[in-house]
């Protein structure tokens, strides 16, 4: 890990800590999204269960909406 991102896993891992929170990861395609929510899952006790990508780009806003 970077000094750049260090903050941001210090941070994951204190969201990994509580089921009572959840975590919206913004940013451009290649930054790493994906990488950072497998750190939180695997930093979390829920480690044992399916870690599940779900790429939310590809849904149109309608759907999104709906399911909210």
């Amino acid at each position: 890990i970077t000094k750049s991102i260090e903050s941001v896993y210090k941070q994951a891992e204190q969201v990994a800590q509580t089921d009572s929170v959840g975590c919206l990861i913004l940013g451009e395609n290649g930054t790493g999204k994906e990488d950072l929510a497998s750190y939180i899952h695997q930093s979390s006790l829920r480690r044992n269960q399916p870690f599940v990508s779900v790429n939310c780009g590809a849904f149109s806003e309608e759907l999104l909406y709906s399911e909210w």
